[in-house]
């Protein structure tokens, strides 16, 4: 009796260890998502960018001419 009182405790407890785990592992997961999110739209030029660098470089090389 005693040995099966502990087999179910250890089921119970590996049950909510495995939960918390896995809760874990997916908070990680979306915070990871989040920060690469971030760090995409910092460092990743968009199409403005872009049109803003080719009209700085138009205008330095109208200077070099000048």
């Amino acid at each position: 009796m005693e040995q099966t009182m502990k087999m179910v405790r250890t089921d119970v407890g590996s049950d909510w260890f495995n939960q918390v785990k896995t809760n874990a592992l997916a908070l990680c997961r979306w915070i990871a998502m989040i920060v690469k999110a971030f760090f995409t739209s910092m460092f990743v030029p968009s199409e403005a960018d872009r049109q803003i660098e080719e009209s700085r470089e138009r205008v330095r090389r109208y200077l070099m001419r000048s």
